[in-house]
């Protein structure tokens, strides 16, 4: 996999998304370990989708952003190209 390409404004867009979209906040407490939850953002002409996940319930949480590409009227995210958010945050 390689890295995701995106400009700083579009990391700190992807941040802020990620720390206060209301349905991740919500959700957050009732997520089951080793599932992933997906929350899609459009930032300018680029959409995004956000997996969110964790290995243990009371470990730390993961958020990896892939890109997605409009295909046949429905979004795919491009799983060959990430950026771990979460690391980031670090």
């Amino acid at each position: 996999m390689t890295d995701l390409v995106l400009s700083k404004t579009e990391k700190q867009s992807l941040i802020r998304f990620y720390k206060t979209d209301p349905a991740i906040n919500e959700e957050r407490p009732t997520r089951q370990p080793e599932e992933a939850y997906w929350y899609g953002v459009q930032i300018g002409d680029r959409m995004f989708d956000l997996a969110i996940s964790r290995e243990e319930e009371s470990g730390p949480e993961s958020c990896a952003v892939f890109e997605c590409f409009f295909r046949n009227g429905e979004w795919y995210p491009d799983l060959t190209r990430d950026w771990f958010l979460s690391e980031a945050l670090t």
